[in-house]
This record gives structure tokens, C-alpha cells and sequence, in this order.
């Protein structure tokens, strides 16, 4: 899924084609632009990317999601930077969420911070082994 701005997508992670559907595959938002961190995961599965978008109704959030220091960071930067904005659409959104919530039962996501942080975490711990596998650093 494309974002229309400087080349960022949201792709599916398939591990080397060793995911076997892609229902189970994590997302990843990439952003080519951004040479110090381009990789950033955003979600376990698209189940849990879709209900991370309907709860925070903003797709630009999940590039600075892994990167919040604590969760009132988090929840301050909502409020400054993307509230208004979410307001602003707030009716074309809920067309979307509806349609979303309507054909596919999502998973209700607790603490949106903890789980990036967690997701984040074995992001890394993944990437470290691979680095190790092939021996690049």
C-alpha cells in the first residue's frame, strides 16, 4: 500500500517466502527517504495493522510509532500533531473504518504503545539473527 508521498509503502514481511499466508505476515512501513531508519514495523499481521488504523485513524502515525520514548510522548504528539487532522476527515475516515469493521472481524488492540514497543523489540532481535546469518553488520 502506497502513500502517495516520497516513495513510502506499507509491505508485507515474508521472511523469505517462508511465510506461508500472508494473512500472518508482519507490516512494515518503509520509508526510503528517511537513509537512518527506513525499516519500521507497524503491525503482527494485517488483522492487527487494520485495527491499529481504526483505533488511531491516521496511517502517517505508524512512522513515528517506533519511536516514542515513553507513552505520554506518545499520546502528546497525537494531540499536536495528528488530532486535528483526524478531526478535520473525521467523516471520510469513518466511511473507511466502517467498511473495514463491516467485512473482516479485527482483533481489539490494549495499550497501542506496549505493543509497538514489544513489536519493536523483536523487530530488532530478528534483524540482529539475520545480520548474524549472513554476516553483514
Amino acid at each position: 500500500m502506497w502513500t502517495g508521498a516520497d516513495g513510502d509503502h506499507f509491505v508485507f514481511l515474508t521472511d523469505g517466502g517462508t511465510v506461508e499466508s500472508l494473512e500472518n505476515a508482519p507490516i512494515l512501513f518503509i520509508q526510503p527517504m528517511d537513509f537512518s531508519d527506513p525499516y519500521k514495523p507497524v503491525a503482527k499481521n494485517i488483522k492487527e495493522f487494520l485495527a491499529l488504523y481504526v483505533q488511531l485513524k491516521e496511517l502517517y502515525l505508524f512512522e513515528w510509532l517506533p519511536s516514542y520514548k515513553t507513552e505520554e510522548e506518545f499520546l502528546q504528539h497525537y494531540k499536536d500533531v495528528f488530532e486535528e487532522g483526524i478531526l478535520e476527515y473525521e467523516e471520510e475516515k469513518n466511511i473507511i473504518i466502517s467498511a473495514i469493521e463491516k467485512a473482516i472481524q479485527l482483533p481489539k488492540i490494549e495499550g497501542v504503545f506496549s505493543y509497538m514497543k514489544e513489536l519493536k523489540g523483536l523487530f530488532e532481535k530478528r534483524l540482529q539473527t539475520l545480520k548474524e546469518e549472513y554476516d553483514v553488520d
